[in-house]
């Protein structure tokens, strides 16, 4: 499991303050502000559980961190890859909702321990695989924006 905080308001009640559960009311672990009437609560950085899996495929690379967070209309997959090159490290997603991460260092005996590696992440719904894109910075920062899928009405 992987948990995000999601950068727009998560969770709106409709109902007076009162009415709210005192299990779901702000106790300090998140930042909320009330409207003018408090009809409305708004919750920030609550910490959500998505249904992510992430699987090493062959042996474990550890030195790569992985994290994914959610949007309005798509995953936010940011992945630490530091030591290895743009065309080190390779791509892929398909409409069910997988996206592996390939790396493979040019140098294999390399002082800072960057290893080959596959990581699988799967995501809990299915994603627009042509849409999909990665960017890699200078220093080792992989984002890849992946869109949900359009539903056909």
């Amino acid at each position: 499991m992987v948990r995000f905080s999601p950068s727009k308001p998560c969770l709106l009640f409709l109902s007076p303050l009162s009415n709210i559960p005192s299990s779901l009311r702000c106790k300090g672990l998140c930042d909320c502000f009330h409207d003018l009437n408090h009809s409305r609560i708004f919750f920030r950085n609550v910490l959500l559980r998505l249904d992510v899996q992430v699987v090493d495929v062959g042996p474990p690379a550890d030195w790569v961190k992985i994290n994914v967070r959610a949007t309005n209309d798509s995953f936010e997959v940011y992945a630490l890859v530091p030591g290895l090159l743009r065309d080190e490290l390779r791509v892929q997603s398909d409409p069910t909702g997988r996206l592996v991460i390939t790396g493979h260092p040019h140098q294999l005996d390399n002082p800072w321990g960057v290893t080959s590696f596959k990581k699988v992440v799967i995501l809990p719904s299915r994603i627009d695989h042509f849409r999909t894109n990665a960017i890699l910075t200078f220093h080792g920062c992989l984002h890849v924006h992946v869109p949900f899928a359009q539903q056909n009405l």
